[in-house]
């Protein structure tokens, strides 16, 4: 990593900061990210944040996704949560091995993070057993109960999307 980048991406100079992260977006590299989610947590600049969400929705580099996912467990990142979902299926990164983060989103977040998690998984390619298909359905039957409306409906079209990815489907 760049010293000077990571310098200025810790700085609270707005123009600094800015021309930092354009030499991240140029760089591809998924070394920055933690700095870049810092960033996006901590800048009150509506532009800064834009131009961040820019970089994750293009970023190709598949040893990012190990990043976005402890991110999004991450219990600082509660409020950028739903551009991180966002950013996981907007970059077209491989995230069918934490399918089980995404259903676990879908139930214990709010409505605009379940309908991110969801349209994740419903772009990628992948397949689950019976036993995985049970035990994500059980889960959301036990949640379901105290969700609102809107949500609940989603929590049903989840499960109808879920099965349609089993193996044998």
């Amino acid at each position: 990593m760049d010293k000077e980048i990571v310098k200025n991406l810790n700085s609270d100079d707005f123009n600094l900061i800015s021309d930092s992260l354009k030499k991240v977006k140029e760089s591809g590299s998924s070394d920055y990210l933690p700095l870049v989610f810092d960033l996006m947590h901590r800048t009150p600049f509506e532009e800064l944040k834009k131009q961040i969400e820019n970089i994750l929705f293009q970023l190709k580099a598949t040893d990012s996704v190990p990043y976005f996912i402890n991110a999004l467990n991450n219990e600082k990142y509660r409020n950028e949560r739903e551009i991180l979902i966002r950013s996981c299926w907007e970059s077209g990164l491989d995230f069918s091995d934490y399918i089980s983060v995404f259903v676990d989103i879908m139930i214990t977040g709010n409505y605009m993070e379940a309908l991110e998690s969801l349209t994740l998984i419903e772009n990628l390619e992948f397949k689950i057993g019976e036993k995985e298909l049970d035990r994500y359905n059980k889960a959301i039957d036990k949640h379901i109960v105290n969700m609102e409306n809107d949500h609940k409906r989603l929590m049903d079209e989840a499960k109808k999307i879920l099965e349609t990815k089993l193996l044998n489907h």
